[in-house]
């Protein structure tokens, strides 16, 4: 439940941001970019989870700073025809 919610906020809240100055423009391409940029952060914690229990701040830590250099590089990519 939390990835779910957590990737909705951090999402709207990088819209926000970035809507305007960026190649993204509608909530919708912000989020399916966001949904597939967790997997690797949820299954890496995840597998983490059998060493150390307290691994959720982990996840917010790892998922934004991903999310956010996978915002990046398509956003100040070349534009392709």
């Amino acid at each position: 439940i939390f990835t779910v919610i957590f990737t909705l906020i951090l999402t709207m809240l990088f819209w926000l941001f970035f809507r305007k100055s960026g190649r993204l423009k509608t909530f919708k391409e912000y989020y399916n970019i966001a949904a597939i940029s967790s997997v690797v952060p949820t299954i890496l914690v995840f597998i983490l989870m059998w060493i150390e229990m307290n691994m959720l701040s982990y996840y917010i830590f790892i998922f934004s700073v991903f999310y956010l250099f996978v915002l990046y590089k398509i956003n100040n990519s070349s534009k392709i025809a």
